[in-house]
């Protein structure tokens, strides 16, 4: 039994910029925070929780406050909405992103997870946004783990328990950025990349696709999938 670890940004909904975009806004009108880098994988750990602590830490030389997190969170997700409501489009899945879902969960050879460094609201909001369900399907995000790697982590510990597996006979990881190959790299996970091609093969991927309108054949990936390739530098 294969499972396949997505991410969400970039891997199954184009909300790539409009994330990053509202979670800087936020942090202008929360913390008047103006002097952010926008360049995620300069960040020690690309999750919305580590990026936070990172940019409190520069900012402030302190780690943010339980308090403050839910306050950034809260803003965060306003903004989003706001911006949802007056352009929608960007919001939608990549292409075929709830039919590969749908395709993958109704194959008993085939299990489904999420891993995203992402907080949970903002997560669910967005693929909710996108019509891509993920009901029935473990779900882990950056409100459990600090650092990519534990997501990940989390994310295959919560499938074991949903599809009462010990163990799966392969676990792919797929995702769009440098910092998910380093992430199924240092794991020893095949990974699969999704988006640019050539930029994710020459970080080591082995296979990627644009989208998955093909189902059969990113299932035949799945299959064959293999860990980013170590001789690449990340």
């Amino acid at each position: 039994m294969i499972l396949a670890a997505f991410d969400i940004d970039g891997t199954l909904t184009k909300t790539t910029w409009v994330d990053g975009e509202c979670y800087t806004r936020a942090l202008k009108l929360e913390f008047g925070v103006t002097d952010i880098n926008t360049t995620w994988s300069d960040y020690p750990h690309t999750t919305d929780l580590g990026i936070t602590c990172e940019i409190f830490k520069q900012a402030f030389n302190r780690p943010p406050e339980k308090r403050e997190i839910l306050k950034l969170i809260q803003r965060f997700m306003s903004l989003l909405r706001e911006t949802h409501a007056a352009d929608p489009q960007h919001f939608v899945e990549i292409t075929g992103a709830a039919g590969i879902l749908q395709r993958l969960s109704s194959d008993s050879k085939l299990k489904v997870s999420i891993a995203t460094g992402c907080w949970h609201k903002p997560a669910v909001f967005k693929l909710g946004c996108a019509k891509i369900s993920t009901q029935g399907i473990p779900l882990s995000t950056s409100d459990q783990a600090f650092n990519r790697e534990d997501i990940v982590l989390n994310s295959i510990a919560k499938a074991r328990d949903h599809y009462e597996v010990d163990q799966f006979s392969k676990i792919v990881s797929i995702g769009d950025s440098v910092w998910d190959v380093k992430t199924a790299r240092t794991l020893g996970l095949p990974f699969i990349g999704v988006g640019d091609s050539a930029h994710l093969t020459d970080l080591g991927a082995r296979d990627a696709v644009e989208d998955y309108r093909d189902q059969e054949g990113f299932i035949k990936l799945l299959e064959e999938a293999e860990i980013p390739d170590v001789r690449q530098r990340v």
